[in-house]
């Protein structure tokens, strides 16, 4: 059984056509974005992975999934900011 709510025809009627041919955009805010706080979001669990593995040599499990974490991390910046210029 899926739990999934569909909206009512009535209210897809009445949302507005989608504009393909030129769309509307919103400025460079998200770009702005990720430049500013990515190195932000990468910078600090690396001071705390650099203090935890080097400087006390006490790595936890927590530490190991910070790491990991940091892959999917930079992997979306890229795609966010490789999305905001589409291919010519």
């Amino acid at each position: 059984m899926s739990l999934t709510v569909f909206p009512p025809p009535s209210a897809i009627a009445g949302w507005p056509r989608p504009n393909l041919v030129n769309p509307e955009r919103h400025g460079l805010g998200l770009l702005i974005l990720c430049f500013t706080l990515g190195p932000l979001s990468v910078l600090l669990p690396f001071g705390r992975l650099w203090t935890r593995f080097i400087i006390q040599r006490n790595a936890g499990i927590d530490d190991y999934l910070l790491a990991i974490g940091l892959i999917p991390l930079g992997a979306l910046l890229v795609i966010i900011s490789l999305s905001m210029h589409p291919a010519p």
